[in-house]
């Protein structure tokens, strides 16, 4: 039986676009299997160093902690403020980099001077010691 020319630009139509779909699903199922699955996904930096530095959570960082030195509060500031700082930490247990995210600008200095005398363990990784970073809450209190 002969068909009309319509009806075969339609059948070839429809291959064509499941051949589509077919390549976009076998695409997401390929990416999905390599970057892993939403739920079990983990930080890249929680895998393995990036750029020779650990990325660790704030209790982690401070679990390694050896000596802490308070922050003075300065004249005229908020006694109950709080600062946020981005810290790293180098293989020696220095912290190398601060930086604040937010907090009180009057109060941002002294977070800073104080956590730059802290003093961290080293974090050893796969028997080298290795840099690790993470987010700080330095919280000035009123002392009674």
């Amino acid at each position: 039986m002969l068909r009309r020319s319509g009806e075969l630009e339609y059948g070839t139509m429809i291959r064509r676009l499941f051949v589509v779909f077919a390549l976009l699903f076998v695409s997401t199922i390929a990416l999905e299997q390599e970057t892993g699955s939403p739920d079990t996904r983990v930080a890249p930096c929680a895998l393995h160093p990036v750029n020779g530095r650990l990325c660790v959570s704030e209790g982690v960082l401070l679990g390694f902690l050896l000596r802490r030195v308070a922050p003075k509060l300065p004249i005229g500031a908020n006694p109950d403020g709080e600062v946020i700082l981005h810290v790293a930490v180098a293989k020696n247990g220095k912290p190398l980099k601060i930086a604040v995210i937010s907090g009180d600008p009057m109060l941002a200095h002294s977070a800073v001077q104080a956590v730059r005398r802290w003093l961290f363990m080293p974090y050893t990784y796969r028997g080298k010691d290795v840099e690790m970073e993470s987010d700080v809450h330095v919280r000035f209190a009123t002392s009674n």
